[in-house]
């Protein structure tokens, strides 16, 4: 099952980590986890603490329930030189350029952001469906069944 990193702070921000290591979001996860945790959200807003009752750093499942997250996402180009010498192909990384941006889709939602994943046979919809879990839109409906789950483990 593919992780869905979160990170907790006054706002929920999430990055969604394929699992595919020819993608090349894969190869470059932990530059997007670095920029959100360390740069914008450390250094840019300030943000030094959790969300009571939840972890600053963690996988989505041990996030609490909200109704949406913001989404950051990478574009990266590289550059690449090809060499065929004596039949042998070779391959050399010349430059690697990455940008971060607010993920392009339905107002820099994750959970649109995660859907074009599963669009593109980059994540599954089991992973999905199970970030959905987290991610409820409208928490009124959730927020009653956990509710109702919570106080039947109650003992009076």
């Amino acid at each position: 099952m593919q992780r869905v990193v979160a990170l907790s702070v006054t706002e929920a921000e999430l990055y969604a980590a394929v699992q595919c290591v020819q993608d090349m979001l894969f190869v470059w996860k932990i530059n997007n986890f670095f920029y959100v945790a360390m740069y914008d959200h450390l250094y840019q807003h300030g943000y030094v603490r959790n969300v009571p009752g939840a972890p600053m750093c963690g996988c989505a499942e041990q996030m609490p329930i909200v109704s949406r997250a913001d989404c950051t996402e990478m574009d990266i180009t590289q550059t690449v030189r090809y060499s065929w010498v004596n039949q042998q192909l070779s391959v050399r990384a010349l430059n690697v350029n990455v940008d971060f941006n607010a993920c392009n889709n339905n107002n820099n939602d994750l959970e649109s952001y995660y859907e074009r994943l599963v669009d593109e046979g980059r994540a599954d919809e089991e992973e999905l469906e199970a970030l959905q879990e987290r991610l409820v839109g409208d928490c009124d409906d959730p927020l009653q069944v956990l509710l109702m789950a919570f106080s039947s483990e109650i003992i009076v």
